[in-house]
């Protein structure tokens, strides 16, 4: 998540459908940074002029440091509504989210497909 991540996302969508034929992508999984406490830690120290943390991280469900679900709701709906636009009938589900993530971006969950 950063400044102008959008336009980045939906040009390799769109990379992603030109090189690829859509009927040979069954399903897609999406999914948004986390990271251990530790991990973020250790970013921090040998990268200390990154960005990519700069953004407010929070302790999961899964005790991992994701971003905000408001900021992963916007990322999986603008990601969903891009890869809809290619291949309508693809199957989506999210990695590592909770059923209330799938059910407000309306995908099912992992085992659905399986």
């Amino acid at each position: 998540y950063y400044e102008g991540w959008q336009k980045d996302y939906l040009s390799l969508v769109d990379l992603i459908y030109a090189r690829i034929p859509k009927e040979a992508i069954n399903w897609l999984s999406l999914g948004t940074l986390r990271m251990t406490p530790r991990l973020k830690q250790m970013i921090e120290n040998r990268f200390p002029h990154n960005s990519i943390l700069d953004e407010e991280f929070l302790v999961g469900h899964d005790k991992k440091l994701r971003y905000p679900q408001f900021m992963r709701l916007e990322v999986y709906r603008v990601m969903l509504n891009a890869i809809k636009t290619h291949h309508p009938d693809v199957h989506i589900y999210l990695c590592m989210e909770e059923k209330e993530m799938c059910s407000s971006c309306e995908v099912g969950p992992l085992k659905k497909y399986q």
